[in-house]
């Protein structure tokens, strides 16, 4: 949130930006009345009140009951607010105007560790891309043969459906050659193994967090399965957790395994047990030397 100045109207009137989605949205917080309040103004609109000092959070949430109120009085909106607060973690909604007087509705929706940004116009018809983002922002299309809005949220549930199905199915056969510790079973994204090893000099036990990535899972009937196979360990200990460096060999190892064996669990638990005996190998160079 940021302050730009004081307005012509009074030396406490102020001018703010907060962010709304991806976009940016210049509120007017005028002085405070005898109750300590303070209106809120968006272009012509009051927004409501609020206290002396508001929170960049204050001003969100008003600015998106705002956008959401206008768009319920159009038709069909309301049941499409209804089914994303059922369907979704969490969504922000902005509207933008092009050159040509034309209103674009930006939805960008949390769920499953997504974050997925749909374009439509008012009518409900695709304007634009629309998009599985990862950590990375690297994206996914969600193709959708009809081009509307309630397609496309349909698309995505059940892509996230089947990307659930599929990793359950993976971690919980991965129980018949590792012992799972625990499993993230909101979206299978994460799980904590116990893998021993039994080297010529020594035995020892890892108990190792495996995040899995974001994409992998979804699936698309023109595309096939999307993005590789990079997944993050991390080795736990009774003094927390480590980040575990995979070498680019190994990644690009498991990426074609994975991708050539649709999830196959007997080949990643072998890759897991050589991938983590690695240090072991290095620290017996360094002895060697």
């Amino acid at each position: 949130m940021r302050v730009f100045r004081a307005t012509d109207d009074g030396p406490a009137d102020e001018l703010v930006e907060v962010a709304n989605g991806r976009a940016s949205c210049v509120l007017k917080i005028a002085a405070p009345g005898e109750d300590g309040q303070r209106c809120v103004y968006y272009e012509d609109a009051m927004l409501g009140h609020v206290q002396r000092f508001p929170t960049p959070h204050d001003l969100q949430a008003m600015l998106q009951r705002h956008v959401r109120e206008g768009l319920n009085t159009l038709p069909g909106w309301r049941a499409v607010f209804h089914q994303i607060d059922r369907d979704y973690d969490s969504f922000v909604v902005s509207a933008h105007s092009s050159l040509f007087g034309s209103s674009e509705i930006e939805i960008e929706l949390r769920v499953a560790g997504h974050c997925i940004r749909i374009g439509c116009g008012l009518g409900f018809a695709l304007t634009r891309a629309n998009a599985f983002l990862d950590h990375d922002d690297t994206s996914h299309d969600v193709l959708c043969d009809d081009r509307s809005l309630e397609t496309c949220l349909d698309r995505i549930q059940l892509m996230l459906h089947d990307q659930k199905r599929m990793r359950q199915g993976f971690v919980e056969s991965i129980r018949a050659h590792a012992v799972v510790l625990q499993v993230d079973t909101t979206n299978y994204l994460q799980f904590v193994v116990l893998v021993q090893h039994d080297v010529t000099s020594h035995a020892w036990i890892d108990i190792v967090e495996v995040t899995l990535p974001l994409l992998w899972g979804l699936f698309d009937s023109d595309a096939g399965h999307i993005r590789g196979f990079h997944v993050k360990l991390r080795l736990v200990s009774p003094l927390g957790k480590t980040e575990y460096e995979i070498s680019a060999d190994a990644r690009n190892q498991i990426a074609r395994l994975m991708e050539s064996t649709d999830a196959d669990t007997a080949t990643f638990v072998p890759w897991l047990l050589n991938v983590l005996q690695e240090r072991f190998a290095m620290v017996q160079d360094d002895i060697n030397c």
